[in-house]
C-alpha cells in the first residue's frame, strides 16, 4: 500500500513538472512544495529596506481599525472636494442701477473770455462742451486733472473725434484776471478755452451747474476747496455725463467718444 501510494505521487510530480517545463511561454522558476526557496544576494542596504518594509506590512496587520478608517477618511475627502469643485457656482448679483429722472445740471450761465467779453451758453451751440472748474493757484489737483485733459484732448484727435470744445472755468473771482487764465491753460494745450465766472455771476453759476466751491483761509491767502470732476454736454446744452476724477486720461477719452458716439447714431 505504502509503496502504490509513493509511486502515484512521483508520477503525479513528474507530470506536473513535465507539463509546466514544457509550456513554451513559462518562465516561472520550478519549485516543489518540500524545497525551502533559494535567497538570492541582496546587498545589506537593500535587506534593510525590505525588512523595513516587512516590519511595517506586520504594524499594518496589526491595527487594521485605523488603515481602514484613514483610507476611508481620505476616499470621502477626495469625494467631497470633487462634488465642491463639479457643483455649479451661483452666479454673483450686479447691482442693478436704476436711475430716476435727469440730473438737473446745467441752464442759462454766462462768463468772460479771455479778451474780458461776456459769452453765455448761446455762443455754444452746435458743440459738445467738455467743462473742468478751478483756479490757477491751485498746488495740484488743478494741474493733474489739465494734464489729463490734455492728453485725453490729443488721444480724441487722433481718433478722428471733432466739434468738442474744452473749457477751463476759473472759480476765483477774487484773484484770477482772464489774461491770467489764458496763460494758464495754454501751459497744458492750446485746445482749452479760458474763461472766468464773474463776482456777481457766481452764486448762480454754482446752482445752475450744481457745483461746491468754498474759501479755505491760511496765514497770509486763501485756497478753494472745489468740485473737482467734468462734466460733459451735448450739441444742445443739455448735460450727458459726469467724467470722473478717478478716469486716467485714456478712460477719459474714451467715455467721452462713446458718449458722442450714441448721441450721433
Amino acid at each position: 500500500m505504502f509503496l502504490r501510494n509513493a509511486a502515484k505521487l512521483l508520477s503525479t510530480r513528474y507530470l506536473r513538472t513535465s507539463a509546466l517545463s514544457s509550456y513554451p511561454f513559462s518562465k516561472v522558476p520550478l519549485r516543489f512544495f518540500s524545497e525551502e526557496p533559494k535567497k538570492e544576494n541582496i546587498d545589506p542596504m537593500s535587506q534593510k529596506m525590505l525588512d523595513e518594509i516587512k516590519s511595517g506590512n506586520e504594524e499594518r496587520k496589526s491595527m487594521p481599525g485605523l488603515f481602514y478608517g484613514t483610507a476611508a477618511a481620505l476616499i470621502f475627502a477626495m469625494f467631497y472636494l470633487q462634488y465642491i469643485l463639479q457643483a455649479p457656482k451661483k452666479q454673483e448679483k450686479k447691482p442693478h442701477v436704476k436711475i430716476l429722472g435727469e440730473a438737473k445740471i446745467g441752464g442759462p450761465w454766462s462768463a468772460l473770455n479771455k479778451e474780458g467779453n461776456v459769452l453765455t451758453d448761446a455762443d455754444f451751440k452746435n458743440s459738445y462742451l467738455v467743462f473742468y472748474f478751478g483756479f490757477t493757484r491751485c498746488p495740484d489737483i488743478c494741474p493733474a486733472s489739465l494734464q489729463k485733459l490734455s492728453s485725453a484732448i490729443n488721444l480724441l484727435k487722433e481718433r478722428g473725434v471733432k466739434n468738442v470744445r474744452y473749457l477751463f472755468v476759473s472759480l476765483d473771482v477774487g484773484r484770477d484776471t482772464p489774461e491770467l487764465v489764458e496763460k494758464y491753460t495754454k501751459i497744458f494745450h492750446d485746445d482749452i478755452e479760458p474763461l472766468i465766472v464773474r463776482e456777481e455771476d457766481l452764486t448762480n453759476f454754482l446752482k445752475t451747474f450744481k457745483l461746491y466751491s468754498r474759501k479755505v483761509l491760511n496765514e497770509n491767502d486763501y485756497m478753494l476747496d472745489h468740485t473737482t470732476y467734468m462734466y460733459l454736454f451735448d450739441k444742445g446744452g443739455k448735460f450727458v455725463n459726469v467724467l470722473g476724477a478717478n478716469l486716467n486720461y485714456e478712460e477719459l477719452a474714451n467715455v467721452i467718444q462713446e458718449h458722442i458716439k450714441e448721441i450721433e447714431e
